[in-house]
């Protein structure tokens, strides 16, 4: 259960922010399913995105409408950074490529854990 100062401060940001979060976590999604993701690294982001969703709703602060817009905006690519529609992508080497620096880039993270640098 949500103590009083984070409900607090929940309701202090603006249903917009609340929203455009939301749709960040939707296309963080898309874009691990988008790069052949598997496993906890997926289930993670789906499992904030599909919490926060819950959250939204339950507080009341937006209606399911508005949620589903968010989805809806996020699975086209538009507004959330970092993330492109799924119709850009134009070959499989392009994709292939993009999971290969994905790739680069949580091996780099991992050395540098490692290594206590965060």
């Amino acid at each position: 259960m949500a103590n009083s100062a984070t409900i607090a401060s929940f309701e202090s940001t603006g249903a917009a922010d609340l929203l455009a979060e939301y749709q960040g976590l939707v296309g963080e999604v898309i874009r691990l399913r988008t790069l052949g993701c598997t496993g906890a690294e997926l289930a993670h982001a789906q499992g904030a995105a599909d919490g926060f969703a819950q959250a939204l709703t339950a507080s009341g602060l937006v209606s399911d409408r508005e949620l589903l817009h968010a989805a809806q905006t996020a699975r086209r690519g538009e507004g959330v950074s970092g993330v492109r529609p799924l119709e850009t992508c134009d070959s499989s080497a392009e994709l292939l490529e993009e999971r290969r620096s994905v790739a680069r880039t949580r091996s780099a993270r991992g050395r540098a854990a490692r290594a206590g640098v965060a």
